[in-house]
C-alpha cells in the first residue's frame, strides 16, 4: 500500500544501526560538524517545523535557541547573550510576522550585520524580493535541504567548516530506484532529515497526532472570515507535509492556500474544507498504517524474547542512560537516536520502565524523560 514504501525504507534504516556492533557503526559524535560553536536562533511558531530544525542544526554541532513569533525571537536577539552569530526566521507567524521582526532588528537594534536567513515555504521570486527588502541576508525553502542551509550559514557567518569525516556515511538505503507513493514519500525525507530515522518518525509520529484537527480548524477561521489566519495555518501546513514526504497533502495545502488569497464565498469554503477534510484522511491512513507497523518491531522487543535470559550488562545500561539524560538535558534531538540504540540494545530487559521513557520521548516531554533516567539509574543502584 502507499504506507509501505515509507515503513520499508524506516525500517531498514534504524535496523542497520540495530544489528551492527556498537565497535563498527559511527557514533553521532563521529560525524563531522560543521557548524560546531555556532550559536542559532530558530524562529519559527510551528512544534514540528522547531523540531526538525533543532534537531538537524544540533546533530550538525550548533547551538541552537527557539522563539515561536517574531516578537520573542526580536526580544531573544535584544537580551541573549553572548549575542548570536545567525538568525532563521520565519515569514509567516503570529504576533509578529518574520518580516516585521527582521525591520525591528535591523532599525531598531541597529544590528545591521547579523545574518538572518528567511525561511517559507514559498519559493517565489517575490517572496525572495520581500525577504530581501525586509532586510533578510537570503532565504531558503520549506523543506529545506541540509546541506544548502549549512552553506549559507558558513558563508553568511564567517565559520570553518569542520573537516569532513573519516568514515563512509552508511547508505539510508540499498533498495532499489522507489516509485513516488502519492500519500508519503519517505525517501527524500530521509535525506532531509540527514538519514536521521528516528528524528522523522518522531516527526512523523507527532504530524500524525496533530494532522486530524486540521480541517475542522480551517472551517472555524473560515467561519470567522480570518482569511489571513487561514492562509496562514495552511502555508504552514503546506511546508510540513512537504518536509515530511506528504506530498498530496502539501500539494492540497497550496491550491487551497491560493484560493484564499483570491477571497472566498461560503459555498468555496465548504468546499476547500471538504477538499482539505479528503486528503487529511487519506494522508492519515498511510501514517497510521506506516507508524503502526515501524513501532511493532521495536514494541516486541521489549515484551521479552529468547533474549530476555541474557543478564543485563549493568555498567554498559547505565552508561547508556547517562549518555541519553545528558541529551535529553540539553533539549539534544540525538537523544532520540540515543533511546533507539538503548532500546535496542537492553530493551528485553527492564521492558515497563523502557515503555515509559519512550513514551515521554516520543511526546518530546524531555523533561519527564529525564525523571524516567533518573528513576532507571535509581533503580540500578538499589539492586
Amino acid at each position: 500500500g502507499q504506507g509501505s514504501n515509507f515503513y520499508f525504507q524506516l525500517d531498514f534504516a534504524l535496523a542497520q544501526d540495530a544489528v551492527a556492533p556498537a565497535t563498527e557503526r559511527p557514533r553521532p559524535t563521529e560525524k563531522a560538524k560543521r557548524l560546531l560553536g555556532m550559536r542559532l536562533l530558530v524562529v519559527e511558531d510551528n512544534k514540528i517545523n522547531q523540531m526538525v530544525a533543532q534537531g538537524l542544526l544540533t546533530q550538525e554541532g550548533a547551538e541552537v535557541f527557539l522563539a515561536e513569533n517574531g516578537q520573542l525571537g526580536v526580544n531573544a536577539v535584544t537580551h541573549t547573550q553572548p549575542g548570536f552569530d545567525a538568525v532563521l526566521m520565519d515569514v509567516q507567524m503570529p504576533v509578529m510576522d518574520g518580516y516585521t521582526a527582521t525591520r525591528v532588528i535591523r532599525q531598531d537594534l541597529g544590528l545591521t550585520t547579523l545574518p538572518v536567513i528567511a525561511m517559507t515555504a514559498n519559493a517565489m521570486a517575490s517572496d525572495r524580493a520581500a525577504c530581501l527588502e525586509a532586510g533578510m541576508n537570503d532565504h531558503v525553502g520549506k523543506p529545506f535541504e541540509l546541506d544548502h542551509l549549512v552553506a549559507l550559514l558558513l558563508q553568511y557567518t564567517g565559520h570553518n567548516a569542520a573537516p569532513p569525516a573519516v568514515q563512509t556515511p552508511e547508505p539510508v538505503s540499498t533498495t532499489p530506484a522507489q516509485t513516488t507513493a502519492e500519500a508519503l514519500d519517505v525517501a527524500p525525507a530521509l535525506q532531509r532529515f540527514d538519514g536521521n530515522a528516528a528524528l522523522l518518525s518522531s516527526a512523523l509520529r507527532r504530524f500524525a497526532g496533530d494532522l486530524p484537527a486540521a480541517p475542522q480548524q480551517l472551517q472555524d477561521l473560515l467561519e470567522r472570515a480570518q482569511y489571513a489566519d487561514a492562509g496562514r495555518a495552511m502555508h504552514t501546513l503546506k511546508g510540513l507535509a512537504a518536509t515530511l514526504g506528504a506530498n498530496a497533502l502539501a500539494e492540497a495545502a497550496s491550491q487551497i492556500e491560493g484560493r484564499l488569497a483570491g477571497g472566498v464565498t461560503a459555498q468555496d469554503a465548504t468546499e476547500l474544507v471538504q477538499q482539505l477534510q479528503d486528503v487529511v484522511t487519506t494522508t492519515g491512513r498511510a501514517l497510521q498504517a506506516a507508524l503502526a507497523h515501524y513501532t511493532e518491531p521495536a514494541s516486541a522487543a521489549t515484551t521479552g524474547t529468547g533474549d530476555a535470559d541474557q543478564p543485563l550488562d549493568q555498567a554498559r545500561f547505565t552508561a547508556d542512560v547517562q549518555v541519553l539524560r545528558r541529551l535529553l538535558e540539553s533539549s539534544d534531538m540525538l537523544a532520540l537516536e540515543a533511546f533507539a540504540r538503548l532500546r535496542s540494545t537492553h530493551g528485553t530487559v527492564q521492558p515497563s520502565d523502557l515503555a515509559a521513557l519512550g513514551a515521554a520521548i516520543d511526546r518530546l516531554d524531555f523533561t519527564a524523560a529525564v525523571r524516567c533516567c533518573d528513576a532507571l539509574l535509581q533503580h540500578q543502584r538499589t539492586d
